[in-house]
């Protein structure tokens, strides 16, 4: 009987103390760490998210970005961190791409976090630079780059991104040859397609809306089964018998590092749910193109898991390699 009642009194303690780390997470300001450039779809939506849960939680949420090597610097930062909830990653899809093409990194891409939840996601469009190339609509664009193998380039932000993935992809299937050309960011690389030292590149719808009075950008189809509310004279890639580019899910999401207590996660994971399902951020997340998008933590570890492998065969099946 004694063994029962110190059973029962330890598992009192362990309620009692996830009971009172739900209530008092977070006591001081958490950061978000955003591992790709500022205006990129995953950014938009920590920032957006950052605004919301700081008024939730009355503490601040600070933004920090840290490029570089198509996402995995911020992630390894990340790994590293205390797992204690007030560092926490908002990686975009890039996180189960990059470990298919960049070897040897510094943490398990599969086991260093727990992933809490998707926060919203992102249709993709394929932009052009009218100026240096000149095609009215995508079979224009296959029509020209079939009759010049070589001569086009395609910008990315780096090697192991949605952007590359996406485009390879679009190469392997539909047999066309543009050469790849990876930037250190999305920014450097929307630049030069608008000054037109490339030609083509793969966007999130996001950026797509942001640059499309630019008078060198023209957007010539975008993913999705709909057409886009701001783009409605753009066609889907569905409608032009084109469907293999839906695979590229272009979600954002939240992750803290492994060994993290359950009751913080789950609160985390509460408290993002309620934002992200809020009418006030689906009316901010749709003007910028975005889609929100919550889950729970087993459905979120079930996608990230189910990924890692996806883009693993995918970057062996397609010959997609780290540039």
């Amino acid at each position: 009987m004694h063994y029962v009642h110190l059973a029962l009194a330890l598992a009192f303690a362990l309620f009692s103390a996830s009971v009172s780390a739900q209530k008092s997470f977070p006591s001081r300001p958490v950061t978000f760490v955003v591992p790709i450039t500022q205006g990129t779809a995953a950014d938009i939506m920590a920032r957006l998210l950052g605004a919301k849960l700081a008024l939730h939680w009355k503490q601040p949420v600070v933004i920090e970005n840290k490029p570089g090597a198509s996402g995995t610097i911020g992630a390894s930062l990340v790994a590293r961190a205390a797992p204690n909830g007030y560092t926490l990653l908002l990686p975009g899809a890039i996180y189960t791409m990059a470990p298919a093409v960049i070897k040897n990194l510094n943490y398990d891409p599969a086991n260093s976090f727990v992933f809490i939840s998707l926060t919203g996601s992102t249709n993709w469009a394929l932009a052009i630079n009218a100026a240096t190339m000149p095609a009215q609509d995508l079979e224009e664009f296959l029509a020209m780059v079939r009759a010049q193998p070589g001569r086009f380039h395609y910008a990315t932000p780096g090697s192991g991104s949605p952007h590359h993935f996406g485009f390879e992809m679009f190469k392997h299937r539909l047999g066309l040859d543009v050469v790849h050309v990876p930037y250190k960011g999305a920014a450097g690389a929307m630049t030069d397609l608008l000054s037109g030292q490339v030609q083509v590149m793969l966007v999130p719808a996001g950026t797509a809306i942001a640059n499309m009075r630019a008078a060198r950008f023209r957007i010539l189809a975008v993913s999705g089964a709909e057409r886009l509310g701001p783009l409605p004279d753009v066609p889907t890639f569905r409608e032009r018998g084109i469907d293999f580019l839906e695979a590229l899910d272009g979600w954002s999401a939240v992750f803290a590092p492994a060994k993290t207590p359950r009751a913080i996660v789950e609160r985390i994971n509460a408290d993002f749910r309620a934002v992200i399902e809020s009418t006030e951020i689906r009316e901010q997340f749709e003007r910028q193109g975005l889609m929100p998008r919550a889950t729970t933590i087993e459905q979120t570890t079930e996608i990230v898991r189910a990924d890692l492998l996806r883009w693993a065969k995918v970057a062996v099946d397609a010959k997609i390699a780290a540039e």
